[in-house]
């Protein structure tokens, strides 16, 4: 213990010292070289420290970490000059006489540990800045691993309470690579798994809605160099073709975020998949559900303490959106889409809103808005509007559709699709469509808001 306490004050007195002379000035430079380089290539923002701030704390924690183990040797190397120096002065007077050499053990034993204490902290700032991602295992097919999280059991329509669902029909999903390493804002790459017993005849995957972008993965021509990745202004149809059993790599990619994507296969039977990639208690994980014909067919756990978000449409004269949180957690970035069909033309191309509100954030129980749905040419009082919503954020809960129906200046309704339904057949609907807005029969359990003159907040 006196030989700890001996290194303790050595240590204490050379860090004083270092940080007292003009060493200082090495460090610090670097520290601030590296913080404007970051901040000009925007590789750092407030949204991105405080959603990991080991992230971007991580360079001056290991610099300033090595600088200390450098600090720890130079102790130990004192402490062991400081017990020669004691050693000597007691040294016996009696000519002849032998002294031993005192022995450097304790500050190489003392120093060793102190070294060992920071590299373990050094790799603990590394966990934390840089996690990896978990993935679920898909469902067993020929020659993959039998290494599987067992679906939830989900209710079916007129069948027992709690039951799998016949997932005997051959169905496909995307994910992202197994082992790959995430990192925010950095594109991982997709891959599509068939865990069935037999192809499935696919024909493209389209990305509908999602928090980030679809980016396109160039092969480099040097195989040991890493992918280039460009992110797409619009996202492009991914061709799928026949997809066997097994995995199958895309030279796609997403970011972290909440994306959902509709594949479409031969025998018109839609597939639908959410896909969120969420940060939680310092690793990255991957929420997955898979639903076909309106079914859920796979699905991974969601983790808990998820923000939930809603709308409201309000205005009838001069339509605008809400969006809302309905949690009680703080929601960040929050992503909308709209969709409506003129229906004086409803052969023309839709009216489109979208947009995803990177650094904003909505509290507990409030709002944001109001989103101005406005066209040219303007809306004029009777046109009739129809069509759908979603809302999301990337860490939320659940990504939620709502039909919407306006007869601008007299009437209209909004409603949230149950769970499994999607809006992605709605133009064929109109185009055949024989009721007036206000008069779409009402689905089974649908539950119809109506649009207001004026916003309620």
């Amino acid at each position: 213990m006196p030989k700890l306490r001996s290194f303790l004050v050595v240590l204490m007195k050379r860090i004083a010292a270092f940080c007292h002379g003009q060493q200082l000035i090495v460090p610090a430079i670097f520290f601030a070289i590296f913080g404007i380089w970051q901040f000009v290539i925007n590789e750092w923002s407030w949204e991105a420290f405080w959603r990991n701030p080991w992230t971007s704390s991580f360079p001056y924690i290991s610099t300033a970490l090595l600088f200390l183990a450098v600090q720890i040797v130079l102790a130990a190397r004192d402490l062991n000059r400081q017990i020669a120096a004691e050693k000597e002065a007691d040294k016996p007077r009696i000519i002849g006489a032998e002294q031993e050499k005192p022995s450097k053990a304790p500050g190489r034993v003392i120093g060793s540990l102190f070294v060992l204490f920071v590299l373990a902290l050094e790799t603990l700032a590394l966990r934390a800045a840089y996690p990896a991602i978990r993935l679920p295992v898909p469902p067993p097919a020929p020659g993959l691993p039998t290494l599987e999280p067992v679906p939830r059991s989900v209710s079916v329509p007129g069948g027992a309470a709690q039951k799998q669902l016949d997932e005997a029909a051959p169905y496909c999903y995307l994910s992202i690579k197994t082992g790959a390493i995430v990192m925010e804002h950095y594109p991982t790459q997709l891959v599509v798994i068939n865990p069935s017993k037999e192809a499935v005849m696919a024909t493209t995957a389209i990305m509908r809605n999602g928090t980030g972008p679809l980016f396109q993965r160039t092969l480099h021509p040097n195989p040991n160099d890493e992918s280039i990745d460009r992110p797409l202004q619009e996202p492009i149809p991914l061709a799928l073709g026949t997809v066997v059993p097994g995995t199958a790599d895309l030279l796609f990619g997403i970011a972290p975020g909440t994306y959902t994507f509709e594949i479409g296969t031969l025998d018109h039977k839609s597939i639908t998949e959410n896909i969120q990639i969420v940060h939680r208690n310092g690793e990255w994980l991957q929420v997955l559900e898979v639903y076909r014909d309106s079914k859920l067919v796979y699905s991974t756990p969601k983790p808990p303490d998820q923000p939930d978000i809603s709308l409201s449409v309000n205005n009838i004269k001069d339509p605008i959106l809400s969006l809302e949180n309905i949690s009680r957690l703080l929601l960040k970035d929050p992503y909308y889409k709209v969709v409506l069909w003129r229906l004086s033309n409803r052969t023309a191309e839709p009216l489109e809103w979208s947009g995803a509100l990177q650094g904003s954030w909505i509290r507990a129980k409030e709002r944001l808005g109001p989103i101005h749905l406005r066209a040219q040419p303007p809306f004029t009082t009777d046109e009739e509007l129809f069509g759908y919503a979603i809302v999301t954020c990337p860490e939320c809960a659940d990504t939620k559709a709502f039909n919407i129906a306006i007869r601008i200046g007299v009437k209209g309704w909004y409603s949230q699709l149950e769970t499994g339904m999607f809006p992605w057949s709605t133009e064929t609907f109109i185009r055949s469509m024989p009721w007036a807005v206000n008069d779409i029969p009402t689905r089974s359990n649908e539950d119809r808001k109506q649009i207001y003159e004026m916003p309620l907040y």
